[in-house]
C-alpha cells in the first residue's frame, strides 16, 4: 500500500512540477538511486509472502478435499 501511495505521489509530483524537464528527470534518477534497492528488497517480499500464502491456501484446500 505504501508503494502504491509512493508512487501515485511522485505521479502528481510530476505533473504538477515547476522544475524544467531536465531538472525532474535528474530527481527521479536521483530518487531511483536512493530508494530502487528498498523498492526491489519489498518487492520480491511481497512475492515471497505472496507464494507462502498460496501453498497454505493449496494445503488447506487438499485437506478439506481428502477428507470428503
Amino acid at each position: 500500500m505504501a508503494l502504491l501511495a509512493g508512487l501515485v505521489g511522485v505521479g502528481v509530483g510530476l505533473l504538477v512540477a515547476p522544475a524544467s524537464g531536465s531538472d525532474t528527470r535528474a530527481w527521479l534518477a536521483g530518487k531511483v538511486e536512493k530508494h530502487g534497492p528498498t523498492v526491489k528488497q519489498n518487492i520480491q517480499k511481497a512475492g515471497s509472502s505472496v507464494g507462502d500464502a498460496a501453498e497454505f491456501v493449496a494445503a488447506q484446500v487438499e485437506a478439506v478435499t481428502d477428507n470428503d
